[in-house]
């Protein structure tokens, strides 16, 4: 009866600590491995019936060390199964943003999209190209795994040299270059070369008989102090114009204020601290973490000084452009949140993100424009979409072609007004 009274306790702690997290096949392996694990412990406990307290304890830290190692065992291919699906992870969780882009999808979970639907470049066979980029490693990373720039690649329609994305039309002579920096939406994955925003301003330039190439320096995950370190790696012209496309990565919809225990696991001290660090580490920590952790994040438009370093660095880059007698613009981004209505099925895919980051990425760029407004290099790109019957987003910040030839006309329209008039 003992046997099977820990047996049916662990299989029910673990099944319910598993609850919304894991299909049900997992579920129920997880949960028999440890109610088995669970069901032995008690069986050799009850083989040291008078052989000493000293052989007992050996025997029992023996076997808690061992069990505790078969559990984390089954608790990392739960975490490992499961993140192959989807996400153990609760949906506020501070590492997540990566995981929201669209290409990290597979084709059957995008193809059915209104901005893919609407899009006959976004085919398959495109998507294939995307996915083995992916997979092989589509970034350039130091020791310490961070990002440097863009793994080179040779495609059907994605293709990367020296690191840029290649842009379509651009003339092999010409009076002057457009440099576009920026993360993901610059170096738009979703699209072949032909879609990207940089492809579409060259299209621009050239039919309106402006002899100047157009770069893509843009990287995924880059911030506005990525830029500028990347900026610098540039060899600047005179004349040249250097466009900066921020504010999704910038404001950190992910800024993490503190992660603390909820229900009961609040009242132990330092219990968030302590998984949070441990769960990069440990299935079963991970788990925990998922089921008992909640994250706060910051409140942008009560801390506002967190985003100084955004206008201290685009004053810097003005300041470094005009030593080499170029031009900076600078466009804060549109995405799904900054749109002044959204349509049916805009709203489900707002839904399938944090409740909090609409409201982060609101308050973070109504902080910025605060900031920013009196810099005539400035503009803000938030709105262009709004007036778009037929959606062009396959997630809360990435566009289709459509979206970029938008977006490309904007910067044209900017670094002619600015820049070439």
């Amino acid at each position: 009866m003992t046997l099977l009274g820990f047996g049916i306790a662990g299989f029910l702690l673990v099944f319910n600590l598993l609850k919304d997290r894991t299909r049900q096949i997992v579920r129920l392996l997880a949960s028999g491995s440890v109610a088995l694990v669970a069901s032995i412990v008690v069986f050799l406990l009850s083989l040291l019936g008078s052989s000493g307290w000293r052989l007992a304890v050996g025997i029992f830290t023996s076997t808690v060390i061992v069990c505790l190692a078969i559990f984390e065992v089954v608790f990392k291919i739960v975490v490992v199964l499961e993140n192959k699906v989807g996400n153990i992870r609760p949906a506020s969780d501070d590492k997540l943003q990566m995981k929201a882009a669209s290409f990290y999808r597979s084709y059957d979970e995008v193809k059915n999209l209104e901005a893919v639907l609407s899009d006959p470049s976004i085919t398959e066979q495109y998507w294939n190209e995307l996915q083995s980029y992916r997979l092989r490693g589509m970034f350039k990373r130091d020791k310490a795994q961070t990002i440097l720039g863009n793994t080179d690649n040779v495609g059907i329609n994605l293709n990367v040299v020296d690191g840029k994305r290649i842009t379509p039309g651009s003339p092999n002579q010409f009076e002057s270059r457009c440099m576009v920096f920026g993360a993901s939406g610059v170096f738009a994955y979703e699209v072949p070369d032909s879609g990207t925003p940089t492809a579409w301003l060259q299209d621009f330039l050239n039919k309106n008989h402006l002899n100047i190439r157009v770069e893509n320096h843009g990287v995924g995950g880059a911030t506005i102090q990525d830029c500028f370190r990347r900026l610098k790696l540039v060899d600047i012209g005179s004349k040249d114009i250097a466009v900066f496309i921020f504010g999704g990565n910038d404001v950190g919809v992910n800024t993490l204020k503190k992660a603390e225990g909820k229900g009961i696991f609040k009242k132990i001290p330092f219990w968030g601290p302590a998984i949070r660090l441990l769960e990069s580490y440990s299935g079963f920590a991970e788990v925990l973490f998922a089921k008992t952790i909640e994250l706060v994040f910051t409140d942008l438009e009560s801390n506002p000084e967190l985003l100084d370093s955004v206008k201290e660095t685009i004053v810097d880059i003005n300041n470094y452009v005009k030593v080499h007698n170029a031009f900076a613009l600078f466009i804060l981004q549109p995405n799904l949140f900054t749109k002044n209505s959204h349509s049916e099925y805009e709203v489900l895919i707002k839904n399938r993100y944090p409740k909090h980051w609409e409201r982060t990425v609101l308050d973070g760029y109504k902080v910025l424009w605060s900031k920013l407004d009196n810099n005539e290099n400035v503009v803000f790109g938030g709105h262009i979409f709004d007036d778009e019957k037929t959606s062009p987003y396959l997630d809360w910040g990435h566009v289709n072609s459509s979206g970029n030839r938008i977006i490309g006309r904007f910067i044209f329209e900017n670094i002619t007004k600015w820049k070439l008039t």
